[in-house]
């Protein structure tokens, strides 16, 4: 009896968290794209070399130089924003899908 009970109290919790996230996805709190890099990881390792690297080359040009480069790092940032949108939602589907074969009864 016991151990029903406690498996009752943890599917609770779970479906508490769940609610939760929910909540904060529907609210604008839950935002993976605002997630930072791990200071010292080798995303944030590239990342400040690009930056550095952009700033450093920005400095050079001039004009019409200056121009080409600014639209190039803002399709640059549009490309990006597409692509980890779409690596999230492809994420996501596979995730949504390995839930439902977990699901399913065995076949064997």
């Amino acid at each position: 009896m016991l151990s029903v009970l406690s498996s009752f109290v943890e599917i609770e919790r779970r479906l508490v968290i769940m609610q939760n996230i929910l909540d904060d996805l529907y609210y604008g709190n839950l935002c993976p794209s605002d997630k930072l890099f791990l200071p010292g990881s080798p995303a944030e390792k590239a990342h400040a070399t690009f930056y550095d690297t952009a700033l450093q080359l920005e400095k050079t040009l001039r004009g019409e130089e200056k121009e080409l480069f600014e639209r190039f790092t803002d399709a640059n940032q549009e490309l990006s924003d597409h692509s980890c949108c779409e690596y999230f939602s492809d994420g996501f589907r596979l995730g949504a899908r390995l839930m439902l074969e977990v699901m399913q009864p065995d076949l064997l």
